[in-house]
């Protein structure tokens, strides 16, 4: 496991973990802590692999820039016991004049104490993104930054067993930008 990642790990699990602290006595043996249930429910539908196409909007990376197909896939699967999920992503065809991430990892904790999802991205160029957000049924719409002044928004919806609708949007200062749409089935 890479430091990055280990890093991320400890993080997410001191921050799911705080809540159970404030609730232990003086000398009583502390309670071993639990999976959130709220993620497990979320996330149960998305465990294993998917495939995925997707669409980059026209500009989406700089005035005058092409729209653009592209297509990949991520597997998620359960770590640490179920503290965690990780999943894995590759897309590919993405044709546009700027290097972007094509692999990476995203990992997704829960936060008991703020009752919210913790969500952080690694890509293969470093860049990273944490953002945090509440399931709503089948929907998680997290928030966060990536870099200096990016403002992030990524929608997940599970539409079945079989669908999954996937969104990221930046906001520069001037309002929400689609990035990229995908649509995943098995």
């Amino acid at each position: 496991m890479n430091t990055t990642r280990r890093a991320a790990a400890l993080v997410l699990l001191a921050a799911s973990s705080n809540a159970l602290a404030e609730d232990r006595k003086p000398g009583a043996t502390p309670a071993r802590p639990t999976p959130s249930k709220e993620l497990a429910a979320f996330m149960k539908p998305l465990e294993g692999t998917w495939n995925c196409d997707g669409n980059v909007p026209a500009g989406a990376f700089g005035r005058g820039l092409p729209a653009s197909h592209n297509s990949g896939g991520i597997k998620f699967e359960k770590n640490y016991d179920g503290f965690f999920y990780r999943g894995e992503y590759e897309m590919n065809g993405v044709e546009l004049p700027v290097e972007l991430p094509m692999k990476g990892e995203i990992v997704l904790g829960w936060d008991a104490r703020a009752q919210q999802v913790l969500v952080w991205h690694f890509n293969g160029n470093g860049t990273t993104n944490f953002s945090t957000g509440k399931p709503q049924g089948n929907t998680l719409v997290t928030l966060g930054e990536l870099g200096n002044n990016m403002k992030t928004r990524e929608t997940h919806i599970v539409k079945s067993d079989k669908a999954h609708f996937h969104k990221f949007e930046l906001d520069l200062g001037k309002g929400w930008v689609p990035i990229v749409e995908h649509h995943c089935t098995r």
